[in-house]
């Protein structure tokens, strides 16, 4: 994550390509707010659409721990959510390197049970 300071505005660069396989630019003015009300700025100041798939992630939910409660995306403040999806990418990284370890056990240990087979009968 890159976090760039220029006057008054901040600028949030973070690349999330397991998640999304694109590159997420977010610019904030001062103060804090959430995705949908950053998504409603950007539909009254862009001249180009907005893509799909971020309507689709501010309807997604996430589970908050604090709250011990569903809240949707798109009504997170927009740090917290960046920090969340961050999370989120690193679990699931962690995750497909445990599933990944475990086949290769699995794997192995098929190899193993057939020698020892291969030697007893001998």
């Amino acid at each position: 994550m890159k976090v760039k300071i220029k006057t008054n505005k901040i600028m949030v660069d973070i690349i999330l390509p397991q998640l999304y396989g694109k590159q997420l630019t977010i610019t904030i003015g001062g103060k804090m707010t959430t995705l949908n009300k950053y998504i409603k700025h950007m539909e009254i100041d862009s001249t180009r659409r907005l893509p799909s798939d971020i309507y689709k992630l501010a309807d997604e939910t996430y589970f908050s721990e604090s709250r011990d409660e569903e809240i949707k995306k798109g009504d997170m403040d927009l740090f917290h959510l960046i920090r969340a999806l961050i999370k989120n990418s690193n679990e699931k990284c962690l995750y497909d390197e445990l599933v990944k370890t475990k086949n290769k056990y699995n794997k192995l240990r098929t190899k193993y049970n057939k020698v020892v087979l291969k030697l007893m009968e001998d």
